[in-house]
């Protein structure tokens, strides 16, 4: 069931976004959706290749335990978490600090609901 799921992340954050046009926070059509609370993504250098991470802050309706997986796409690059110790996801990517980077990010809740954005992030350190 959860490779299932984890499929369905990855489905979900290819059908690609708005072109890091939305805005957060942002909650999906449902009342029981979650709520994409902030994303903040930073540059990390000095590692051979470097990475652009990304943390995510998500709420739920039915509270913190009720926060499932969260997935990402830069580009073709896929990785995904799960919010039992914070959502942060990491992509092998060229970067330099202060850079934009269009990030599609997917939430999904235990119970089924789901919240999808698209958001331009300029790179920290």
């Amino acid at each position: 069931m959860k490779s299932l799921m984890m499929l369905g992340f990855l489905a979900l954050a290819a059908c690609g976004g708005d072109g890091g046009n939305d805005t957060l926070p942002k909650r999906g059509e449902a009342a029981s959706d979650p709520t994409i609370v902030s994303a903040v993504a930073r540059c990390v250098v000095g590692n051979t290749p470097q990475n652009i991470v990304v943390d995510v802050d998500a709420t739920d309706p039915m509270g913190p335990v009720n926060l499932g997986d969260c997935s990402g796409m830069i580009d073709s690059l896929i990785d995904q978490d799960s919010f039992s110790e914070g959502c942060a996801l990491s992509f092998e990517k060229d970067c330099a600090i202060g850079d934009s980077v269009v990030i599609d990010l997917t939430v999904a809740n235990k119970t089924g609901g789901v919240t999808t954005a698209s958001v331009s992030l300029v790179l920290a350190q």
